[in-house]
């Protein structure tokens, strides 16, 4: 079974770490009323 590691936009990781080690990132989606954004 295939396990892939998956982390939001917040986590600051290194790129070259994630690159290394196969990490995923997902951006985290902000609301703030009507308002929809992505963090960062």
């Amino acid at each position: 079974m295939p396990v892939a590691v998956v982390t939001d936009s917040t986590s600051c990781l290194p790129d070259g770490l994630m690159a290394r080690r196969g990490i995923r990132v997902v951006p985290l989606e902000v609301r703030l009323g009507s308002r929809v954004g992505q963090e960062g």
